[in-house]
């Protein structure tokens, strides 16, 4: 479990907020999310961990029944974002929940909140380190 908890979601979106200050810091803090979630989402057949996908500006219905290939779903990801752009990061399977509710024994406390956590920990700890090196 991440050390810091964070009373609401906006108090959250709030310190990333000041850390992303171009599409670029969007787009690598949404690898880290992505990356997170894909080796913490529990795996039986490798179906939940391959159908996270990204999307800018709305949703899709998309799923891929028949791929394992997680490489497939980070392939997703823009190459270029404007900072202002709405990016969008699912799971369409019927199952997701189920499996951040419990269902699984691999992750019976979730995995999704402590995924983002560690995914942000990880953002900042980067940013922290591009920082120090400029100042050098």
């Amino acid at each position: 479990m991440p050390k810091r908890q964070f009373r609401s979601t906006q108090s959250f979106a709030k310190t990333l907020t000041k850390r992303l200050t171009s599409g670029k810091d969007v787009l690598t803090l949404a690898r880290h999310i992505h990356l997170q979630l894909v080796e913490n989402t529990p795996r039986d057949n490798g179906f939940a961990r391959a159908n996270w996908f990204f999307n800018k500006n709305s949703q899709s219905t998309r799923v891929e029944p028949q791929s394992t290939d997680v490489n497939k779903s980070a392939n997703t990801l823009p190459k270029f974002l404007r900072l202002k752009t709405d990016l969008y990061l699912f799971n369409n399977l019927p199952y997701i929940l189920r499996l951040e509710n419990g269902w699984s024994m691999q992750k019976p406390n979730g995995f999704l909140k402590s995924s983002i956590f560690k995914a942000r920990k990880n953002f900042i700890a980067g940013v922290k380190r591009k920082e120090k090196k400029k100042k050098r």
